[in-house]
């Protein structure tokens, strides 16, 4: 994919995979990406609506915590995953060039579950599905991989 001019938003692009995949985007000539941390910020989607398209959006965001806060690794790794993806698609659908790439990032955990981390597998999993799922009935997806 040529990235030259190609506008990219990362969510949990602060740090890890997410800083990785933003800082290659730079370097390969992506001409504008917009990161956020974790929390999804309410006007994130309306700014990259006034850029005038979005093409490339990447689902980093994410958190493992088994502990009492199991409900906000469930409102993080899931609802606004799937939340940021169909606006995402709906951008694309709508931009001045339709057509776009969605990548979620999951886990191996998603496939092989592991007894100590029962609720994070079962939030990738829900990503790994979803994910599926938007590639089969979105009509500015040609195919996805989760």
């Amino acid at each position: 994919m040529d990235l030259a001019g190609k506008v990219a938003l990362i969510t949990g692009g602060t740090k890890g995979i997410g800083l990785a995949v933003a800082k290659d985007l730079i370097q390969n000539g992506a001409s504008r990406v917009i990161v956020s941390g974790r929390n999804i910020l309410d006007g994130l989607f309306d700014t990259v609506k006034c850029m005038g398209n979005l093409d490339i959006l990447v689902n980093g965001a994410g958190i493992l915590n088994e502990s009492f806060k199991w409900t906000q690794m469930i409102e993080t790794n899931v609802r606004a995953l799937i939340t940021t993806t169909e606006l995402g698609i709906d951008l694309m659908k709508n931009s001045k060039t339709p057509g776009g790439v969605v990548v979620n990032l999951s886990s191996i955990y998603a496939i092989k579950p592991v007894p100590q981390l029962p609720i994070f597998s079962a939030s990738k999993a829900a990503v790994r599905n979803a994910t599926l799922g938007f590639s089969v009935f979105s009509p500015t997806r040609e195919h996805a991989a989760a």
